[in-house]
């Protein structure tokens, strides 16, 4: 498309109008008694709303479309909401009729911002700050610093990006109505975060150096103001989104910054990610290129995927030397010196911007409350990555331990590794006795300890509790206990971690896929508990017992009605 072919003869014909409206619909009115708690703002809104573009008669009827907004969706108004309203109303002059152009501004709203107006506090702004800034330290590290450097906050510039879906820095509309577009199409609630990091990005040069009283200018005057401005943003979000690594991604998206139920405990975890972590999986899968590590048939995104990583391994020497992955670069400086850091760094420079770099630690990566990482080699490491404006700096979740356990479960050849020297693999074999058992029954009410007493069928295996949504195992070895009418979940220290009832039961599901998790599905919890065993067989075997007990309570019961 070019630029002389971006003015629309007729709304009916525009993309962004086929998106939005759905013919046919009943034709009603927008006109509505002006009588909301909050009118006066309303109004005042409206009379600086692009108050040199629209007309007397116009105004009028976006006050009344805003009115009508708040009360059939039950919100009061909010800015924002006027600015998106706007581009839909003066398609209006082009035939368009009023109850089409507010169905489409409603339609958008739904679409885009979902629940953003219906919370006072806007906490779903508060997710976009905390991921447009992850992204951006990740895609584009030299302004991120210079910023961050300065106590520039994406808050302190992107709301009313994010507000009015960038009606304010789009200086034709055509170029808006595009732009809208490629967000509905998308249909990802990420995508006005990727926006933003490519605004940041194409524009930086008009940022960098400011003193630090013009930055708030310099990033406001930031605008689309020509077709091919627009098309670079778009061909640059599009390419920010394709780079990131597909478990990042799919995490994020994992954050459903839109349910209000749930926002609080999103943006808690999420202002305590300090940068972005990439998965076990992943890893392996780009390590590995050759293995079969799943089942699908056609290859799924994850098998399809590829590009160049380093793990940048920050273990230390005695750990390095049980063992490590191919395309692995080893740390062995001393940490405590700058110098021994940057340099080790700064061997990468020539394939910077061009290969990604996974920072692999022992463990999991920890944060304080304040959200610093507590693992001191990564961190530094990683700081000395970002200072030198290195893109594509991710941590492995789960460090060494995790993608040692899932290398072994998918009998992946682990360069150096002698499993009866390696601290992992000996920390896997404690086997649990019947004297743990018989502390965490001791912790039971003494009717269930008096069962199990005179029950021998108690069974005890070994599991993970595992993230179906994320695919991840955590890493502490867990305990389930089958009791006669109960499941209990243990730590390895015998401490009672959870207990269901086996009455309670709805189904239990597994997969090709995953042929050593056991998914368990209660009546009485809505959430379904996922567990990894230690092999296909122990699962199948925890299954069965499970399903003995079931039918054998199933039968009392009928019995009784007897």
């Amino acid at each position: 498309m070019t630029a002389s072919q971006l003015s629309y003869n007729n709304w009916e014909e525009m993309r962004l109008i086929k998106l939005l409206y759905k013919p046919p619909q009943e034709e009603f009115s927008i006109i509505t008694d002006l009588d909301l708690p909050n009118q006066r703002v309303i109004k005042c809104d409206v009379d600086r709303t692009r108050s040199d573009e629209i007309t007397i008669d116009e105004k009028y009827l976006l006050e009344n479309m805003l009115t009508l907004y708040c009360k059939q969706t039950s919100v009061s108004y909010k800015q924002g909401m006027n600015e998106i309203l706007v581009p839909f109303l003066l398609l209006c002059r082009d035939g368009m009729p009023h109850y089409i152009a507010y169905t489409c501004f409603k339609e958008f709203i739904n679409s885009c911002l979902k629940t953003m107006f219906h919370d006072e506090t806007f906490r779903p702004l508060q997710g976009w700050f905390i991921i447009m800034n992850l992204l951006l330290k990740y895609h584009s590290p030299k302004i991120s610093n210079f910023l961050q450097d300065h106590d520039i906050t994406p808050e302190l510039y992107t709301t009313s990006w994010f507000l009015t879906m960038y009606a304010t820095k789009v200086t034709s509309l055509n170029y808006l109505y595009i732009l809208w577009e490629s967000v509905i199409i998308e249909n990802d609630y990420m995508f006005p975060c990727f926006i933003a990091v490519s605004l940041i990005d194409k524009f930086q040069d008009s940022v960098l150096g400011q003193e630090y009283a013009l930055i708030p200018m310099a990033l406001n005057k930031i605008a689309i103001n020509s077709y091919e401005e627009l098309q670079q943003v778009l061909d640059k979000t599009q390419q920010i989104k394709s780079f990131l690594p597909i478990s990042i991604a799919a995490k994020l998206k994992n954050y459903d910054i839109f349910n209000l139920k749930s926002i609080d405990s999103y943006t808690q975890a999420l202002s305590k990610t300090s940068c972005l972590s990439i998965l076990p999986r992943e890893i392996m899968h780009l390590t590995y290129p050759e293995a079969k590590l799943c089942n699908c048939q056609k290859g799924c995104r994850m098998c399809k995927n590829s590009y160049p990583v380093i793990i940048i391994d920050c273990r230390s020497p005695g750990q390095q030397k049980e063992g490590y992955f191919p395309n692995t670069e080893f740390f062995n400086g001393d940490i405590n010196d700058p110098r021994s850091i940057d340099q080790f760094s700064l061997q990468f420079l020539n394939i910077k911007g061009i290969y990604h770099f996974a920072l692999l630690g022992s463990e999991d990566i920890k944060h304080d409350n304040s959200g610093q990482n507590s693992q001191n080699t990564v961190t530094k490491i990683l700081k000395s990555f970002w200072e030198k404006e290195f893109q594509y700096v991710s941590v492995v979740e789960g460090g060494y331990s995790s993608c040692h356990e899932f290398a072994l479960h998918y009998h992946l050849e682990i360069k150096d590794h002698i499993p009866s020297s390696c601290s992992l693999c000996c920390k896997s074999k404690k086997v649990i006795s019947k004297k743990d058992v018989n502390k965490s029954l001791k912790r039971l009410k003494s009717e269930f300890r008096e069962q199990c007493k005179t029950n021998s069928s108690i069974k005890v295996f070994e599991c993970k509790k595992y993230n179906l949504k994320m695919k991840t195992v955590q890493e502490d070895m867990l305990n389930l206990i089958i009791g006669p009418d109960t499941i209990m979940i243990t730590d390895r220290d015998s401490h009672i971690i959870d207990r269901y009832f086996v009455k309670d039961l709805h189904k239990i599901t597994s997969s090709h896929d995953l042929n050593t998790v056991l998914t368990f599905s209660f009546h009485s919890i809505k959430e379904k508990i996922s567990y990894s065993f230690v092999s296909s067989k122990k699962a199948k075997s925890c299954l069965n017992n499970v399903t003995m007990v079931f039918r054998s309570l199933k039968n009392g019961v009928i019995k009784d009605l007897i």
